[in-house]
């Protein structure tokens, strides 16, 4: 009876080491975001709460803001309606000129070099320039909503249709 519970044990012991092995990074994550916050915590006593609050600081004003005055929700409904605005219009702009260009192979090699290089400008060397051009408002943020989404929605559609 003695040796069948030890049997028992070392198999379990084994199915369990293994059941970790394959899924540890399932236990890390918990652990890893515990000490996240516990270290945060303790770095926030030495400075002032403006420049570095605490965690409880920070959970009790996303509270003040979700549920007490609704601020939040203001906020992320006009950044969701700018985000959306510019990736429409990339879509708008872009899946036209990838269906043109995937139909038109010499346009297609003629322009890529221009594409490319257009592609591999910064948006954050962009958006000051357009907050200049076009002000605070709604046209600057949704064209760097759209210059962000246009190269992806540009290059994956003309591979697509190719």
């Amino acid at each position: 009876m003695l040796f069948r519970s030890i049997t028992a044990d070392r198999k379990f012991i084994e199915h369990l080491r293994a059941g970790l092995e394959r899924n540890y990074e399932y236990i890390l994550l918990p652990i890893g975001l515990l000490l996240f916050l516990l270290l945060w915590r303790r770095i926030s006593v030495f400075y002032e709460s403006f420049i570095l609050p605490s965690p409880g600081e920070v959970w009790r004003r996303f509270l003040e803001l979700t549920q007490r005055s609704g601020a939040l929700k203001g906020h992320l409904l006009v950044t969701l309606f700018e985000a959306l605005s510019g990736f429409f219009l990339a879509t708008v702009v872009a899946l036209p000129l990838s269906y043109f260009l995937a139909r038109h192979p010499f346009l297609e090699r003629l322009f890529t070099p221009y594409i490319v290089g257009f592609q591999a400008i910064p948006i954050v060397a962009l958006a000051p320039l357009l907050v200049i051009w076009f002000g605070f408002g709604l046209t600057s943020k949704a064209l760097v909503s759209a210059l962000t989404a246009f190269f992806p929605i540009l290059t994956n559609g003309i591979v697509g249709l190719r």
